[in-house]
Parts: structure tokens; sequence; C-alpha cells
């Protein structure tokens, strides 16, 4: 801004300066004698208001200009960052999964090549040993100080190689230089025992080698899978699954059930038996059975109790205690019926009612509805 100035400035100076020196130069051809100052500032104002009306034309020009350009700047740095967002976002989640999976099969991989390379290294220069102490034995027994020398010093030769064999072997992981590694000490173990007999000395007897046996992993223990049941009391099942257990065999019999002032009574046509609840939302439960019914003449009348009901509570003194009078006729219909591994749910699809009874805990029971 500044020097946009300084140019305007610079202009009007010169412009100024050029007039007045053409006047005095040319006096009668400028027509400027005997002007009054109004005449000079006339004169003067065009060439003023022209050049400060360029400058700040320039200087608004550039300021546009430099704004366009941020403008741009800002536009082209917002599309490089979605572009780098929806690369990020193009790499899926299964992708990423299977790169972490392939990434740690790569280092499982790696880290039973390195046990492996490790095992046989200790191998090799455990079997190096051994031959420096036979070695050593027999020359200490013939009085030969250079065979020993010497053989302990093919044998350190020998260490040393294995250890600086092994070393890459760990970093490289390679089968060529585990391999590599075996030729060299077999070798320098070699030429140990050729320098012995070169020099006389009995080839010793070797010691056992101990051998490296791998620890086979723990047999995988086979894991059961969960139980699962859509069926039509799948809801009430889905509750008491922990006690209930696995489901077996879904039926529909047809059956009679009537309700007594303490708990209810079942007769079921598909399974020959009866099961009576005692209490009315929960409570305990048994079956009898149809053929252990006794013919009993009832001692009362009993309105409300008819055919196999009424027979079985007139002849079981146990029943007529646990229920004590009926409170409404005998109701029948079809029923689902399902057994699971401790027991079983009676759904009653008239009343909206589920009947739950559990094997555990003294052959409980719960009355909720659906």
């Amino acid at each position: 801004m500044s020097s946009s100035w300084n140019i305007g400035a610079l202009i009007v100076v010169f412009v100024v300066t050029f007039l007045i020196w053409f006047h005095r130069r040319f006096p009668n051809v400028t027509g400027f004698q005997n002007k009054t100052l109004w005449e000079w500032m006339t004169i003067l104002i065009v060439p003023l208001v022209l050049g400060i009306g360029g400058v700040i034309l320039n200087q608004a020009q550039e300021e546009r200009q430099r704004d366009l350009l941020e403008i741009q700047v800002a536009i082209q740095v917002a599309q490089a960052t979605e572009d780098a967002a929806t690369a990020i976002a193009g790499v899926s989640a299964t992708e990423r999964s299977n790169r972490a999976t392939l990434a740690a099969q790569a280092v499982q991989s790696t880290a039973r090549v390195i046990e492996m390379v490790q095992a046989n290294s200790t191998a090799t220069a455990m079997s190096a040993e051994a031959d420096l102490q036979a070695a050593e034995a027999e020359a200490d027994e013939i009085g030969i100080r250079v065979a020993r020398e010497n053989a302990t010093a093919q044998a350190e030769g020998a260490a040393t190689a294995v250890q600086a064999i092994a070393e890459p072997i760990r970093s490289t992981q390679t089968a060529e230089a585990m391999a590599a590694a075996e030729a060299q000490a077999t070798t320098d173990a070699v030429n140990a025992r050729a320098t012995l007999a070169a020099l006389q000395v009995p080839t010793p007897t070797p010691p056992p080698t101990s051998t490296f046996t791998p620890i086979p992993p723990p047999p995988a223990t086979a894991t059961p899978l969960p139980c699962l049941y859509d069926g039509p009391v799948e809801d009430p099942w889905d509750k008491y699954k922990a006690r209930l257990g696995c489901p077996k065999e879904t039926r529909y019999p047809a059956y009679a059930r009537q309700e007594f002032e303490n708990g209810y009574l079942f007769w079921t046509q598909n399974l020959n038996q009866y099961t009576v609840a005692v209490g009315k939302d929960k409570g305990t439960w048994y079956n009898i059975a149809e053929d252990e019914i006794e013919d009993r003449p009832c001692a009362e009348a009993y309105p409300l109790l008819v055919r196999g009901i009424r027979r079985l509570y007139c002849s079981s003194t146990k029943v007529r205690q646990d229920l004590q009078e009926a409170t409404d006729e005998e109701v029948g219909a079809g029923i689902a019926f399902q057994d699971f591994d401790h027991g079983l749910i009676w759904r009653d699809e008239q009343n909206n009612l589920d009947y739950i009874f559990f094997e555990e805990n003294g052959k409980a029971f719960v009355r909720e509805g659906f």
C-alpha cells in the first residue's frame, strides 16, 4: 500500500514540475499568465484526481486478486482433505481386519522359526562342546600338548562360527541360513577329528548326544455350542433358559385345565397324566399318572368337577388338601407343550398365560402373562 502511494505522489510531483517548467519556458504557449488562485486550483484538480484515483483503483484491484487467491487456496486444501478422507474411508473394516489377521499370522510364523533355529543352534553347540571335551581328555592321556591346543582352537572356532551364523539366522529367519549353520558346524567338527587323527590320537568314544524333543501343545478342548430355540414359547424360555436348559420336542396335545382355590390341575391326552400345580402365581408341582388313580366314590357332590379330574380329586386326599375347592369349571382346548432338559412350559393361548415348571428346587412353578 505504501509503495502505491509513493508512486502516485511521484506522478503528481512530476506532472506539477513539468507544468511549471513548461510555463516558464514557453509562457505564451500555455496561457497561464495572470491566473488567479482559483484558476490554478481548477487546473490542478484534474491531474490530482486522475493520479490519486488511479492509485486507489490499482490498490483495490490488488486486494481483490489477493482475496480470490486465498479463496482458491482454501478450496484446494478442502478438496485435498476430502480426497484423503475418502481414500481412508475406502478401506473397509473387513479389509483392515484381514490385514490385522495376516500380520498376526506372520508374527506367529516368525516366532516358530526363531524357536526352531534356537533349538538347532543349541544342539549343534552342545555337540561341538562334547567333541572338544573328548579331544581334551584324549590329548591329556597321550601327553600331546599340540593336539590339545589345535583341537581347542578348532572347537572354539566352531563355536564362534555357530554363534556368528546363528545371529543372522535369528534376524533373517530363513531356512537356508539354518542349513548353512549346521553344515559349517559339521565341517569344523570333521576338521577337528582329522587333526587329531594326523597326530595319531586315537578316536575318542563320543558321549551320548542329547536330542531336543519338542513338547507337543496340549490338545484343544471342544467347547459345546449353545442351544437355540425359536418355538412358540421362545420369550419365557429366553427369560428362564439358565434354569430350563435346552429344548426337546414341541407338542400340541389336547388338554383340560381346572382352577382351584390354591392351584391348578392339568390333564393331557398325549401324556396320559395329570399335573398338580399347588399355588396361584407360583408354587410347587407334581405329576400323577392316569394308571395310578384308584376309583373311589366322592363323599360330596362337587358340582364343578367332571370326568377324569373329578375321578382324581375324589380318589386322592393329598390333591384335595393341596388344591382345596374348585373355583371354576373345567376348560379344554389345544395347548402348546414344550419339554426342556430341566423343566417344561405350558402355554394357555386362550387366556394368554404361561405356566413354567422347573425340575430344580423341589419342582417349582410360576404363572406369567404374555
